[in-house]
């Protein structure tokens, strides 16, 4: 749909625009060491942008504009980056490329990695506080609180990775879920729930918007492991565990079909269908 197209073209250049200015501006204020270069390599590796992508267009199908969104916008986005610093390192995932460039411990070493992911931390915070402009000191804080317990899960559901990995195939797909529900889905029902906040969205709508944004990431990460999956062998020299190998393609198309279903439901009440359409035209639904 053409309209989809321009309409996700059109947010996702604004969020471009918007925390690319707030990355370089906050980061420019320091001398320029290692630490810097690394955060603005990382920062700056491009990608969908996809959960600052659904902040704004949340909060502005509740009526908030971007100068109200960018500060959460780019915060959520730069713990999804360090995320990924950390992923990458040896002693997780143990990548060397990200995004077809060499990985941050790759480009500036293992300890300066290290630290650069630790300090996305103060830098999310410092973000909301310092770019979220006409926004409540309560909602600023509320916004703080909500991307500090994201960001735990996301440490709680690595761990439960790195458990799993130890454990190779002895899983099983309840477990593979929870995991997926700090680790992938706990950033995109922030980002949700932080675009109806900005937006000063009710109670029982920000409800609505936590479930659908978790139903959206499980949705998310059940769509790539879909993609990735090859049917009846791992890849060489690799341990598979997802979702798709213990439910089996058939099953994990049919579950693939009641999460969009669910989040279709969710938001019949909320305005916020545009921006699904538009999420859903990246991520198609294969038919069974």
């Amino acid at each position: 749909m053409p309209h989809l197209n321009e309409y996700l073209k059109e947010l996702r250049d604004r969020v471009e625009q918007g925390i690319s200015l707030a990355f370089l501006d906050f980061t420019g204020k320091f001398e320029e060491s290692n630490l810097e270069r690394a955060l603005q390599y990382s920062l700056a590796a491009g990608g969908k942008r996809i959960r600052p992508v659904i902040v704004a267009g949340t909060a502005e199908a509740f009526g908030a504009d971007q100068s109200q969104w960018t500060g959460f916008a780019a915060a959520l986005e730069a713990i999804h980056c360090g995320s990924l610093i950390h992923d990458d390192l040896p002693m997780l995932d143990n990548d060397d490329t990200r995004r077809g460039r060499p990985s941050c411990h790759i480009k500036f070493g293992e300890a300066v990695a290290l630290l650069a992911g630790d300090a996305i931390l103060p830098l999310a915070n410092i973000l909301i506080l310092q770019y979220s402009q006409d926004i409540s000191p309560s909602s600023k804080l509320d916004l703080l609180r909500l991307i500090s317990d994201s960001t735990y899960e996301v440490c709680r559901g690595q761990v439960r990775d790195v458990e799993l990995m130890k454990e190779a195939r002895q899983s099983d797909s309840e477990t593979l879920i929870r995991l997926h529900q700090e680790k992938t889905a706990a950033l995109f029902k922030a980002a949700f729930v932080g675009g109806g906040l900005i937006a000063d969205a009710g109670p029982e709508q920000r409800e609505k918007l936590a479930r659908c944004g978790e139903s959206f990431g499980l949705f998310f990460q059940l769509a790539d492991d879909l993609d990735d999956y090859q049917e009846g062998a791992d890849q060489e020299g690799e341990e598979m565990v997802n979702l798709v190998n213990l439910l089996g393609r058939d099953e994990a198309r049919l579950r693939l079909n009641a999460l969009k279903s669910e989040i279709e439901e969710l938001s019949t009440s909320m305005p916020i269908k545009p921006l699904l359409e538009a999420l859903f035209s990246l991520i198609p639904v294969e038919d069974g």
